[in-house]
């Protein structure tokens, strides 16, 4: 990972932030996937699941490759709509 301009993540509308959603969960290189990897990667961490950061951020990069995260959410959206 490399570091980005904070430009490069800011959004000016729903609809660009959703696009970035979608952008990092179709596993799309770049500054977006690279914080979500580094901030999914230290809850995994901070939650027990793995024993180290690293181990943590390639755990959230494998759960985006895999599609693993995307049907979490679905899984999540469709619950939310079931209300």
């Amino acid at each position: 990972m490399t570091t980005a301009d904070l430009s490069t993540l800011t959004v000016s509308s729903p609809q660009e932030s959703l696009e970035t959603i979608r952008v990092v969960l179709d596993n799309s290189e770049g500054p977006a996937r690279d914080i979500v990897a580094l901030n999914a990667g230290a809850a995994i961490y901070a939650s027990g699941l793995e024993g180290d950061l690293n181990a943590g951020v390639t755990a959230a990069l494998e759960s985006l490759s895999s599609g693993a995260a995307r049907e979490r959410l679905a899984r999540l959206v469709e619950l939310s709509n079931s209300f």
